[in-house]
């Protein structure tokens, strides 16, 4: 609502004019009240400090940038006179020891400190962009980064994520834990500034405000890694983007090198069924191995298409009580399809957690 957005900017007003001063490496002081310490964040390596900033939830967005941008993140918050709270007790009280205070200035101050951290990464030269799009169950995030040759502060210059949520109606949730949600826009608006990086942040769509908070996160942190490695995900005929995820890339001829593969055969009251994948890369071409007979139209086009467009042979056959209904047979595929993509995947040796994929949502490239 307008009194929130209204409180949020005045914060981050307060916050852009005020000097943040290193005591020593990795160290800051916000104000008189608060420390922040082993500020850290590496490029494809983990961070030997933990994430503990007296905000659960805050804890756990932050963590996406370690699973997410593949870069080792800590950082330590604590209040004067509290400065031997063990980080790794994982107690309500500890986890959240700093839930009733200003949390506009701690969550600030940590996207401020960690903004600059980001800063003295290694990035291409040249102005450079990148966009990324994160599915989270129903929610779905864009985040759009922009880092400029000449450097300089970075701004928020867009952020859509309010209302958190459909519920309360019209408002939206005000917590998630114990995190204030408003005061996500002021982290974001940190991180920006003291990373000189331009940040755009836009809910396309999400009815839960946990999935769209963490949907932002998970879209920043994959659009950062993308922006780190040079990778121009905005153009999907490009070059570099066919080096990084073509069918001709590393990453995927040593994928197909490991030849995984799933089956599985079973019988029940209701269908007997087959089902075969191979992540073969459809080597063969798509009309030799690709076979899908279900009994059921919808069903054997689904997997078909699946098949072609994730570039797997795959060998699907049902017989079942379509005499009855179309709901065994429906239902018994595709959860015999899932087991053997599952067994297929293994340990997921030899797959790129980076990956990207093409689709479209309203008319609109995702």
């Amino acid at each position: 609502n307008s009194e929130q957005r209204a409180s949020t900017q005045a914060h981050n007003q307060r916050l852009s004019n005020r000097t943040i001063t290193a005591t020593k490496p990795n160290s800051t002081t916000m104000a008189d009240e608060f420390t922040l310490s082993n500020v850290v964040c590496i490029d494809t390596a983990k961070s030997p400090h933990p994430i503990s900033t007296g905000i659960g939830f805050f804890d756990h967005m932050i963590d996406q940038l370690n699973s997410h941008a593949q870069i080792g993140v800590s950082v330590t918050v604590n209040k004067e006179g509290n400065d031997d709270v063990d980080a790794k007790n994982h107690s309500f009280e500890v986890v959240n020891r700093y839930a009733e205070e200003d949390q506009a200035k701690i969550m600030g101050s940590v996207g401020a400190a960690l903004g600059k951290e980001l800063s003295k990464l290694k990035y291409p030269a040249g102005d450079r962009s990148s966009r990324f799009c994160c599915p989270l169950d129903e929610a779905l995030v864009e985040c759009i980064l922009t880092k400029k040759k000449n450097g300089g502060d970075g701004k928020l210059v867009n952020f859509t994520l309010p209302p958190y949520g459909r519920y309360p109606v019209n408002k939206g949730r005000a917590k998630i834990g114990s995190m204030k949600t408003q005061y996500v826009e002021t982290f974001f608006s940190n991180v920006a500034q003291t990373s000189g990086m331009d940040i755009s942040l836009v809910k396309i769509r999400g009815d839960n405000g946990h999935h769209v908070v963490e949907s932002a996160f998970k879209a920043f942190s994959r659009a950062l890694r993308n922006l780190i490695d040079g990778t121009n995900t905005n153009n999907y005929t490009s070059a570099e983007f066919e080096k990084m995820w073509g069918v001709k890339s590393d990453s995927h001829i040593s994928s197909l090198d490991l030849c995984r593969e799933g089956k599985l055969e079973r019988s029940t009251k209701e269908t007997s069924i087959l089902v075969h994948v191979l992540l073969n890369g459809l080597a063969k071409g798509a009309d030799d191995s690709v076979n899908v007979s279900t009994g059921i139209e919808t069903m054997d086009k689904f997997v078909s298409i699946l098949a072609e467009e994730a570039m797997m042979s795959i060998e699907a056959k049902c017989n079942g009580d379509l005499y009855v209904d179309d709901h065994h047979t429906s239902e018994d595929v595709s959860i015999a399809l899932g087991q053997v993509l599952n067994t297929a995947f293994g340990t997921k040796a030899g797959l790129n957690r980076m990956w990207c994929a093409v689709g479209t949502y309203g008319g609109k490239c995702l």
